[in-house]
């Protein structure tokens, strides 16, 4: 049998034409049972299961799938061909049920000196998978050649309509042999193919595996356990066994309610005042009824969570109030003439609570208009005991809408009473940023819960004001990077002044104190989002950039304060990094799936981006090796198509003893490493704590300085833009979104909406213009509020997002703190020994060497920009 490689398959494709023959796809509706026959040659195969799809069993030797769909072999790096390669062909074998079958033998080398990847791929035409839960496969290696026992496999699809942006969910198999064995892989286990930024995905966690576009096997030299063989894989299908298993978009169960509930023995011929549909006949009352009632002194719309009707007699009390004539048990507001169980409380108005069998005549109570639905003062005129009726309703109430809103601030410390501030401002620029930085300050010291002393990560406003019947959201809940960024705010308030010493320690313990009682994974780390009221985990994910926020945090508070050395340092101590080292790749894995078990199928492959921190400490603390600070890539091989330039200098370099590549983008007169996406988040947030500008400042230092300019002059000079600032944030529009500048990323995100949290990272680079960019934004947007400024504004439109985000006022007032105290923030993380351990991995490292020689420039621009 021929062996078919890259450049065979186009020999082939071009005059074995009799190979394409069209074959039916097999399949098996997993819905009706109905099967339909890939051709005539032969009975159908049944296969276990209520459902399944052939994809390729390769009995007729077409290395086309049943999909029609093209396959081959690949290698992702074409250059290395004589050291690394992969082919393909159609063998007769021996099956797994010990009768002669074809198969398909996947020969590969992956024995490099440089990094060497390949394997066979075949395309799935947009199969829509989400019908099925399992992708089932035979495999074995080849006796003669052997083969690692271990490979990945990955399912690709187009993130976005114009299919540029590809993206893939990759499972793991192990334990492969000279023995045939049945593969059975969950495709929930596949998370890489959900887009996480599709809120519908969130809602139908089977529409990641719709639009399927190719599956691949995959060989890696630092992978594979043996670096060259053979594997043989036969019958790849995909199959319904209806045991779909959890998603990566599922929440943990949840414990109870968000507020208190009430619980209210309602009589059969009670009437309950329920807003728009008046009085409510007690006997139809049923879950998801809102009625009104009095929690707090306060009238508000509860809603009914449960209701059970009761057989047994009850004795009850009926008691006459005046003004509106209602009936008052338990704060419920009763019509006229309803009977009241006898074990309620009711509410005077001096505050204090009696029994219904307790009230005399006279006593003043808190009731309801139910005419101008507000308030009222209702005097009880008679009471009368009514005994033995004969059964009741329990409902359980609790509160929702507006009145949720209202609740959730009044937990917090403080909020703020109208959404837009018009202020006169000093016209010094150090008083002026000293403004900005104490009204930014009060986020962080208002919008806290006051039990749980939790940041929150999100609060919403309507213009109209900061609590309204729409629009406006109090975000009751955390993510770590959120509390990792209030204690920079915490110590930036003190080095600024604007808290003493005493108040910061507080401030600090009472919530390193919570931090401690979070719930956690096995190894300590903590998962990535959190209830702040409840304290309860909401995420199943831990994340490894924000779980190195949240160290980032308490290694500069430790420092900061002696007094919260030990309390910080337990946390600190109680996570390893390594957890999140991708020893394969040497890189920062995105994170684990507690409830699935598995990593993330993403690393963090870009160096100048927010992780970068997290490797910093994770290299400063010992658990991951320097390695990863030099193998996440300065730019990418110039066979990525799809970044935004071919780099410059992608040349072999070492330092540390770590062989890597570097290279660096230009654009004007500008050379600069690039980001991802081109956004100063990713840029800069580093720099809060990083001292990359002292350390480093031919290097990273001047790559920083680089950044901000280039973010003020792209903005102004390609876009017509009068403020700059693009980098992921809010949409003024409704949800949140990537922006930046699309020549300083690799992948480049669109412009469109500006963020002020990029101007105050900016502001230690490019001091001058950071400044006249923030009273820009003052004088031509509604931008400013009590907190500071707002989040985001689209310039084009002017439209605001009334929003404050934890993050984002974050990084505005950790960079304003940083320049307004010469870098205080900074030096308490870098005093620390963490940080001290990883500075080499500053100093080792000339972003921008060797030289840029433009008259050997060869490079191409990719994207349209």
């Amino acid at each position: 049998m021929k062996k078919i490689g890259i450049l065979a398959l186009l020999i082939v494709f071009a005059f074995q034409t009799s190979l394409f023959a069209e074959r039916e796809v097999l399949i098996k509706n997993p819905k009706t049972g109905e099967a339909t026959s890939m051709d005539s040659k032969g009975p159908e195969a049944v296969f276990e299961g209520e459902g399944w799809l052939l994809l390729d069993d390769f009995e007729d030797g077409n290395l086309k799938n049943y999909l029609k769909g093209d396959s081959g072999a690949w290698n992702l790096n074409p250059m290395d061909e004589e050291n690394a390669n992969a082919d393909i062909e159609v063998v007769e074998i021996e099956g797994p049920d010990g009768k002669l079958t074809q198969a398909l033998k996947l020969t590969y080398d992956v024995d490099s000196e440089v990094q060497a990847q390949n394997g066979y791929w075949t395309k799935l035409r947009g199969l829509d998978g989400s019908v099925y839960d399992t992708l089932e496969f035979d495999v074995k290696c080849d006796e003669e050649l052997g083969c690692s026992s271990i490979f990945k496999i990955e399912l690709k699809k187009y993130k976005n309509k114009e299919r540029t942006e590809l993206i893939r969910g990759t499972h793991l198999v192990e334990g492969v042999s000279d023995e045939w064995s049945h593969i059975e892989l969950k495709l929930n286990k596949f998370t890489g193919i959900m887009d996480f930024g599709d809120p519908a995905v969130w809602q139908n966690p089977s529409l990641g595996r719709k639009d399927l576009e190719e599956f691949v096997i995959v060989f890696k030299d630092r992978l594979a356990d043996q670096k060259s063989g053979a594997l043989l894989i036969d019958n790849i299908k995909f199959t319904q066994q209806n045991n779909p298993g959890p998603t990566a978009v599922d929440g943990p169960p949840r414990a109870g309610f968000k507020t208190p509930p009430t619980h209210f023995k309602l009589l059969g011929d009670q009437s309950v005042y329920a807003g728009d549909k008046g009085f409510v006949d007690t006997a139809t009352l049923k879950k998801g009824d809102g009625i009104m009632l009095f929690r707090d002194g306060a009238v508000g719309r509860e809603v009914v969570y449960e209701e059970k009707e009761i057989t047994a007699e009850e004795s009850a009390y009926k008691i006459q109030v005046d003004g509106t004539g209602n009936f008052v048990a338990g704060s419920v507001i009763w019509k006229s003439g309803s009977q009241i169980a006898g074990d309620r409380e009711v509410e005077l108005i001096d505050g204090s609570v009696k029994k219904i069998e307790d009230l005399v005549i006279g006593d003043a109570l808190n009731g309801f208009d139910t005419v101008n639905q507000k308030g009222a003062t209702n005097t009880v005129t008679s009471t009368e005991f009514v005994s033995q009726v004969g059964g009741y309703k329990e409902i359980g109430v609790r509160l929702e809408g507006i009145e949720f809103q209202k609740y959730l601030a009044a937990r917090l410390k403080g909020y703020p009473a109208k959404t837009i501030v018009k202020k006169e401002f000093p016209e010094d620029d150090r008083e002026f940023l000293m403004e900005i930085a104490r009204d930014t300050w009060k986020f962080f010291a208002n919008i806290v819960d006051k039990e749980t002393h939790l940041p929150l990560d999100t609060v919403q406003f309507a213009k109209e004001a900061p609590i309204y019947e729409r629009d406006a959201w109090v975000g009751d809940y955390t993510n770590i990077t959120n509390i990792g960024m209030y204690f920079l705010a915490i110590v930036g308030a003190y080095e600024l002044k604007f808290i003493t010493k005493e108040e910061a320690v507080e401030l600090a313990r009472n919530t390193i104190e919570s931090v401690k009682k979070l719930p956690k994974y096995d190894n300590g780390f903590l998962f990535n989002y959190y209830d702040t009221t409840t304290m309860e985990q909401t995420s199943y994910f831990i994340s490894s950039v924000d779980s190195g926020w949240l160290s980032a945090g308490l290694i500069t508070v430790r420092n900061a304060f002696p007094e919260l050395y030990d309390a910080a340092t337990e946390i600190i101590d109680s996570q390893d990094y390594s957890f999140f080292y991708d020893p394969v790749d040497q890189q920062l894995s995105h994170g684990f799936y507690q409830h699935l078990g598995i990593y993330s199928d993403y690393n963090y492959g870009a160096f100048y981006t927010e992780p970068r921190a997290t490797s910093y400490i994770g290299v400063g603390t010992g658990d991951i090796p320097v390695d990863i600070w030099f193998k996440t890539e300065r730019t990418f091989p110039e066979e990525y198509y799809w970044q935004q330039q071919e780099p410059i200098n992608r040349v072999k370099k070492e330092a540390l003893g770590v062989k890597y590549f570097g290279g660096f983008y230009k654009w004007k007169d500008y050379t600069y490493v690039p980001s991802w996406g081109g956004s100063l988040f990713e840029a800069l947030m580093p720099t809060l704590v990083i001292d990359e500008k002292g350390l480093a400042p031919d290097s990273l230092g001047k790559n920083g300085e680089v950044h901000a300019r280039m973010h003020a002059e792209y903005a102004k000079e390609v876009l017509g833009y009068p403020v700059w600032g693009m980098s992921p944030s809010s949409v003024p529009e409704g949800g949140y979104s990537e922006y930046g500048v699309k020549v300083l990323g690799s992948k480049g995100y669109k412009p469109g909406v500006v963020t002020p949290h990029v101007t105050g990272l900016a502001v230690n680079f490019i001091p001058e213009e950071a400044i006249a960019n923030f009273r820009k934004l003052i004088e031509l947007y509604d931008i400013y509020g009590e907190y500071g400024f707002y989040d985001a504004v689209t310039v084009e439109t002017s439209l605001v997002a009334y929003k404050y985000l934890a993050l984002d006022q974050g990084m505005l007032f950790g960079g304003l703190a940083n320049y307004l105290t010469d870098g205080k923030v900074i030096q308490h993380f870098m005093n620390d020994e963490i940080a001290q351990n990883a500075v080499e991995l500053l100093t080792s490292e000339n972003l921008f060497d060797p030289p840029y020689d433009s008259s050997k420039e060869k490079r191409v621009m990719r994207r349209k920009v």
